[in-house]
């Protein structure tokens, strides 16, 4: 069975493809296996060399990779141009920055990247007099999403304020896991089964009786203390026919 490559606006077929063998598809993942592995043995300065050629070829290749873009989705060509740029842009950007891994060390709190989330190679270093202070300075945050402790003690990792604590492993995201953070970092969990339990819509259903008054039913219901919801239907029954 074939597929084909549509355009969006026109509904023309633009190329068909066979469908790939399970082999073919084994030997594709293992093709990117490999160059994933070769391209993290490589120096960074080669790597960087590489990413530099590449955000080059997009920038002078603007207008055609915008086309194919057009072609694939039916977004404007106009709008395509300006992801291209922004695609080469980031690939410049860690081309002229990649290579600079940041370690910071004698932060003190006044210093604004003490506390500072940093999504990047930056690695701030804290040394501590003992146990007790390393626990304060990891949990002296305005953000608590996760963090990793590396020791043979659980109970060093239950005492640090953050949303997952994960032991001698940097982090995991599983779907039987619940995650999330606590401070600025947000309340409450995503995941798990518990989860199931926070998207139920819940409602309540109350049906007034007449012909009794309030307190005589407050009194029946009282004599006659319900153990579960199907008792308490067949109670309101009761008292509605007294």
């Amino acid at each position: 069975m074939s597929y084909s490559s549509v355009n969006p606006a026109t509904r023309a077929v633009l190329k068909t493809f066979a469908e790939h063998t399970d082999q073919e598809m084994i030997d594709a993942l293992a093709t990117a296996d490999k160059a994933f592995i070769s391209w993290g043995a490589r120096l960074i300065e080669e790597r960087v060399k590489t990413i530099f050629r590449t955000a080059r070829l997009l920038f002078e290749c603007k207008s055609e990779s915008a086309k194919l873009a057009t072609l694939e989705m039916g977004k404007r060509i106009a709008e395509n141009r300006c992801e291209v740029d922004l695609s080469a842009a980031i690939l410049q950007y860690f081309a002229d920055h990649a290579a600079k891994f940041l370690v910071l060390t004698g932060l003190t709190p006044d210093n604004p990247a003490y506390k500072q989330e940093f999504f990047g190679p930056v690695a701030l270093v804290f040394p501590t007099k003992n146990e007790a202070e390393a626990i304060a300075i990891a949990s002296d945050s305005p953000v608590g999403l996760g963090g990793s402790v590396h020791s043979i003690n659980i109970e060093r990792a239950k005492r640090v304020e953050t949303g997952m604590v994960f032991t001698n492993y940097p982090d995991v995201s599983w779907p039987n896991l619940p995650f999330g953070g606590v401070k600025r970092s947000g309340y409450g969990k995503e995941l798990s089964k518990d989860k199931t339990d926070m998207l139920r819509q819940l409602w309540t259903m109350f049906q007034g009786l007449t012909g009794i008054a309030t307190d005589q039913l407050a009194l029946s219901l009282q004599e006659i203390p319900p153990t579960n919801a199907m008792e308490m239907g067949q109670i309101m029954q009761a008292v509605g026919h007294e």
